[in-house]
Protein backbone atom coordinates (compact mmCIF):
# COMPACT_ATOMS: atom_id res chain seq x y z
CA UNK A 1 0.00 0.00 0.00
CA UNK A 2 2.83 2.16 0.99
CA UNK A 3 4.13 1.55 -2.46
CA UNK A 4 1.64 2.14 -4.56
CA UNK A 5 1.53 5.77 -2.87
CA UNK A 6 4.92 6.33 -3.36
CA UNK A 7 4.47 5.47 -7.02
CA UNK A 8 1.00 7.67 -7.73
CA UNK A 9 3.32 10.85 -6.18
CA UNK A 10 6.17 9.53 -8.50
CA UNK A 11 3.78 9.66 -11.23
CA UNK A 12 2.42 12.87 -10.40
CA UNK A 13 5.48 14.45 -9.95
CA UNK A 14 6.50 13.53 -13.54
CA UNK A 15 3.39 14.42 -14.55
CA UNK A 16 3.72 18.22 -13.38
CA UNK A 17 6.18 19.44 -16.24
CA UNK A 18 3.75 18.26 -18.06
CA UNK A 19 0.76 20.01 -17.18
CA UNK A 20 3.44 23.38 -16.94
CA UNK A 21 3.68 23.23 -21.00
CA UNK A 22 -0.28 22.75 -21.02
CA UNK A 23 -0.32 25.83 -18.91
CA UNK A 24 2.24 27.59 -20.72
CA UNK A 25 -0.48 27.36 -23.63
CA UNK A 26 -2.91 29.28 -21.35
CA UNK A 27 -2.52 32.50 -19.45
CA UNK A 28 -1.68 31.25 -15.99
CA UNK A 29 0.13 33.28 -13.18
CA UNK A 30 0.60 30.61 -10.48
CA UNK A 31 0.30 26.93 -9.87
CA UNK A 32 -0.40 25.19 -6.91
CA UNK A 33 0.12 21.61 -6.14
CA UNK A 34 -2.11 20.04 -3.54
CA UNK A 35 -5.42 20.43 -2.99
CA UNK A 36 -5.39 20.50 0.54
CA UNK A 37 -7.28 22.57 2.29
CA UNK A 38 -4.47 24.88 2.84
CA UNK A 39 -4.13 24.48 -1.09
CA UNK A 40 -7.57 25.33 -2.08
CA UNK A 41 -7.55 28.49 0.06
CA UNK A 42 -3.98 29.62 -2.01
CA UNK A 43 -5.51 29.29 -4.99
CA UNK A 44 -8.49 31.12 -3.92
CA UNK A 45 -6.38 33.97 -2.52
CA UNK A 46 -4.46 34.27 -5.92
CA UNK A 47 -7.80 34.06 -7.70
CA UNK A 48 -9.42 37.01 -5.54
CA UNK A 49 -6.51 38.95 -6.10
CA UNK A 50 -6.99 39.03 -9.65
CA UNK A 51 -4.51 36.55 -11.22
CA UNK A 52 -4.74 33.30 -12.80
CA UNK A 53 -4.21 30.12 -11.10
CA UNK A 54 -4.45 26.43 -11.41
CA UNK A 55 -4.88 24.40 -8.86
CA UNK A 56 -3.62 20.26 -9.29
CA UNK A 57 -4.69 17.64 -7.24
CA UNK A 58 -3.46 14.41 -8.05
CA UNK A 59 -6.28 12.81 -5.67
CA UNK A 60 -10.03 12.46 -6.38
CA UNK A 61 -11.02 15.13 -3.79
CA UNK A 62 -10.37 18.54 -2.82
CA UNK A 63 -10.22 19.83 0.78
CA UNK A 64 -7.29 16.87 2.25
CA UNK A 65 -8.65 16.71 6.04
CA UNK A 66 -11.31 18.85 6.01
CA UNK A 67 -13.42 16.58 3.37
CA UNK A 68 -11.47 13.45 4.36
CA UNK A 69 -13.99 12.93 7.43
CA UNK A 70 -11.58 14.50 10.02
CA UNK A 71 -13.66 17.98 10.04
CA UNK A 72 -14.02 18.02 13.69
CA UNK A 73 -11.79 20.95 14.18
CA UNK A 74 -10.12 21.73 17.24
CA UNK A 75 -10.98 25.09 18.59
CA UNK A 76 -9.65 27.09 21.38
CA UNK A 77 -11.16 30.62 21.50
CA UNK A 78 -13.36 31.01 18.29
CA UNK A 79 -13.09 34.65 18.41
CA UNK A 80 -9.32 34.59 16.92
CA UNK A 81 -9.98 32.92 13.93
CA UNK A 82 -10.75 34.72 11.07
CA UNK A 83 -10.01 35.63 7.26
CA UNK A 84 -10.63 32.89 4.51
CA UNK A 85 -10.93 30.44 7.28
CA UNK A 86 -13.90 31.90 9.37
CA UNK A 87 -15.82 32.88 5.81
CA UNK A 88 -15.59 28.68 5.38
CA UNK A 89 -16.48 27.73 8.20
CA UNK A 90 -19.71 30.25 8.22
CA UNK A 91 -20.37 28.94 4.78
CA UNK A 92 -20.79 25.68 6.11
CA UNK A 93 -22.75 26.58 9.06
CA UNK A 94 -24.84 28.70 6.83
CA UNK A 95 -25.77 25.15 5.23
CA UNK A 96 -27.77 24.37 8.27
CA UNK A 97 -29.47 27.40 9.12
CA UNK A 98 -26.76 28.35 11.22
CA UNK A 99 -25.41 32.32 10.74
CA UNK A 100 -23.00 32.66 13.69
CA UNK A 101 -19.79 30.83 15.11
CA UNK A 102 -20.32 31.59 18.46
CA UNK A 103 -20.35 28.26 20.03
CA UNK A 104 -18.25 25.55 19.21
CA UNK A 105 -20.92 23.15 17.87
CA UNK A 106 -21.41 25.16 14.73
CA UNK A 107 -18.08 24.71 13.77
CA UNK A 108 -18.96 20.82 12.90
CA UNK A 109 -19.91 20.40 9.65
CA UNK A 110 -20.22 16.70 7.50
CA UNK A 111 -17.43 16.11 5.26
CA UNK A 112 -19.80 16.11 2.10
CA UNK A 113 -20.85 19.78 3.07
CA UNK A 114 -17.04 21.01 3.30
CA UNK A 115 -16.13 19.24 -0.19
CA UNK A 116 -19.29 20.82 -1.92
CA UNK A 117 -17.87 24.30 -0.53
CA UNK A 118 -14.26 23.36 -1.54
CA UNK A 119 -16.03 22.74 -5.26
CA UNK A 120 -17.70 26.10 -5.47
CA UNK A 121 -14.44 28.03 -4.88
CA UNK A 122 -12.68 26.72 -7.55
CA UNK A 123 -14.39 25.68 -10.96
CA UNK A 124 -13.36 22.11 -12.26
CA UNK A 125 -11.27 22.54 -14.92
CA UNK A 126 -9.81 19.75 -17.87
CA UNK A 127 -9.59 15.79 -15.97
CA UNK A 128 -6.15 14.36 -16.75
CA UNK A 129 -4.94 11.07 -16.02
CA UNK A 130 -4.92 10.40 -12.17
CA UNK A 131 -5.10 14.37 -11.94
CA UNK A 132 -7.46 17.31 -11.35
CA UNK A 133 -7.15 20.52 -12.85
CA UNK A 134 -9.23 23.20 -11.26
CA UNK A 135 -9.07 26.41 -12.01
CA UNK A 136 -9.98 28.80 -9.23
CA UNK A 137 -11.50 32.11 -9.59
Amino acid sequence: MAFSRILKRLVSLCLLPLASFAFAQKATDVVVYGGTASGVIAAYSVAREGLHVQLLEPGSHLGGMVTGGLSATDLGEVHIIGGYARDFYLRAAAHYNVHVLESTLNWHSEPHVDEELMLAGAKIGHRAPRERRFAAG
